[in-house]
């Protein structure tokens, strides 16, 4: 057995601290780097921009000049001083947060490789144009990005679905066109996208029925066509799902049942045919239903009784049949109910009547009928009522004294006596 050598042990002690050493100077020189590369990334940019006062006032910090001072210190400070950026402890920028920022020019001198630990880039509120670079797909690390209220144009980059840490991505309210890449269900990571007020086109891709940490899928606005995905109903952690004001065709696919945790659902302005699926009862978080203005047929599913949570249901615009069902608003919280413009028939029925939460109440341009002197009035929250071009008859009682925030009272086209009770001069806003 060799002897223990102590001599031995300290040499070897001193050569490890010596490598520690010169492991924590390369570290720290490597850090000076990136940094003193993503301050020259910046300023780069900064000087495209199309400089107005407020824009020069706020990145007056912007600048180079610290790094010709001799202190390891104030180099590596650049740019982490500088107004909308955040540094992490090794002093590598992680934010660039300049929303409404009078911002105005292009991103095509902003140099995104340069910054390998982004996690967040926002310029919302900006006036930001042209195109998106394919190259902010190499920002593997992000997880929020905002361009939304900008005027950004050109196609949404298929790069983008390389940056599969999002979780949060706004290109709303620019001019994108062209299709949603079919490569969206790369961002597994997704809980918000917002894409509304844009000029997209094509079809909603199935890769998105990937993005299961989905809770927020705004479209809105667009020119989306097809039909809606029945992989839609598997974004099963969805909370709001707005689509209106599209082109979309087809029907409601009978998977949206599977999104219980849904709490909004508007499909208003498009061009959806076939029923109201049965399942939409199964949607028991449901607070807003908006099928305003689409190709609907059939009747209204008694499922919808089983919405206890819902404030708003929007039916009008459609080619709906069939009576009122008994059981809408027995939950008690329904505010605005709007069905005008179909071809209902029958009664309005006792939980209407009942109602006492509607503020809003328009059933205009179907075929009700019934006595309206004894089926309505007592709406002490109600603004809004409109029954016109039905066929109701009677008389206006005394019961609408008691709707004294009402503003708007359309009976018109109706089989109503003209004598107006003078309870309804409680009606102070009328």
């Amino acid at each position: 057995m060799a002897p223990w050598r102590p001599n031995l042990v300290v040499r070897s002690l001193d050569q490890f601290l010596l490598f520690i050493i010169i492991l924590l100077f390369l570290c720290s020189s490597s850090t000076c780097f990136a940094t003193s590369g993503e301050a020259v990334a910046l300023v780069k940019w900064k000087d495209s921009l199309d400089m107005n006062p407020t824009t020069h006032s706020l990145l007056r910090s912007w600048n180079l000049n610290s790094t010709h001072s001799t202190s390891h210190h104030l180099y590596n400070n650049i740019p982490c001083t500088w107004v909308g950026i955040t540094c992490n402890d090794f002093g590598s920028v992680i934010n660039i947060t300049l929303e409404s920022s009078n911002l105005k020019g292009t991103l095509h001198n902003f140099n995104f490789s340069s910054f390998p630990s982004l996690l967040t880039l926002d310029f919302y509120n900006n006036s930001l144009y042209g195109s998106i670079p394919m190259h902010i797909g190499n920002l593997y690390t992000l997880t929020f990005l905002d361009m939304g209220s900008n005027h950004l144009s050109g196609n949404i980059p298929s790069q983008i679905c390389l940056l599969t840490s999002l979780r949060f991505l706004a290109l709303a309210e620019n001019y994108l066109n062209g299709s949603i890449p079919p490569q969206i269900g790369m961002l597994v990571s997704l809980e918000v996208m917002y894409a509304y007020s844009n000029n997209l086109s094509g079809s909603i891709p199935v890769s998105i029925g990937n993005l299961s940490k989905l809770t927020v899928l705004e479209l809105s606005e667009n020119k989306v066509v097809g039909s809606i995905r029945n992989e839609i109903g598997q974004l099963k952690s969805l909370t709001t799902l707005y689509l209106d004001a599209n082109q979309l065709t087809g029907s409601i696919p009978v998977s949206i049942g599977n999104l219980s945790k849904l709490t909004d659902l508007d499909f208003d302005e498009n061009k959806i045919v076939g029923s109201i699926p049965n399942e939409i009862g199964l949607l028991k978080s449901l607070i807003g239903l908006y099928l305003f203005d689409n190709q609907l047929t059939g009747s209204i599913p008694v499922s919808i009784g089983n919405l206890s949570r819902l404030s708003s249901l929007e039916l009008g615009g459609n080619k709906l049949v069939g009576s009122i069902p008994n059981n809408i608003c027995l939950g008690g919280k329904l505010t605005w109910f709007t069905a005008g413009d179909n071809k209902f028939s029958g009664s309005i029925p006792k939980s209407i009547r009942n109602c006492s939460s509607l503020v809003v109440l328009s059933v205009a341009g179907n075929q009700l009928r019934g006595n309206i002197s004894a089926e309505l009035g007592r709406y002490p929250n109600l603004g809004y009522m409109d029954l016109s071009t039905n066929k109701f008859f009677g008389e206006l009682s005394e019961n609408w004294g008691q709707c004294p925030k009402l503003t708007m009272l359309n009976i018109s086209n109706n089989k109503i006596f003209s004598r107006l009770p003078p309870e309804l001069g409680k009606a102070t806003r009328l």
